[in-house]
């Protein structure tokens, strides 16, 4: 086995590289993890093949990442339902409103009323 994968995991490091989707797919890379890229290996091997997997993924669309779309005939059953709870939230709304209106109704009566009589 390789010394490295006997090493605690702590103790390994990792070059990350983060894709940037604000202006078409951009990676970046840590200025810091970009040095040590190039002293890992001799004549900077991990570094030129580095860059030249970034240019194979920026010019092949192929490997660039997707942005998954519900499709049409999963996107109008939840609209639907979407529509339908929003209707009976309404409705259930509009039932409380009125029997708030018509208890302020009641209560307006029984005081005329009440003061009628009295």
């Amino acid at each position: 086995m390789k010394d490295d994968v006997l090493r605690p995991a702590s103790t390994r490091s990792k070059i990350v590289v983060n894709l940037d989707t604000t202006d078409g797919y951009k990676y970046k890379i840590d200025p810091y993890d970009k040095v040590r890229m190039k002293l890992l290996k001799p004549n900077k091997d991990l570094f030129i093949a580095y860059e030249d997997t970034i240019k194979q993924l920026q010019d092949n669309a192929k490997f660039q990442p997707k942005k998954k779309q519900m499709p049409i005939c999963l996107k109008l059953p939840a609209y639907l339902l979407e529509l339908i709870v929003l209707l009976f939230f309404f409705y259930i709304f509009f039932l409380i409103i009125q029997l708030a209106l018509f208890n302020l109704v009641i209560i307006g009566i029984i005081f005329a009323l009440g003061k009628k009589i009295y």
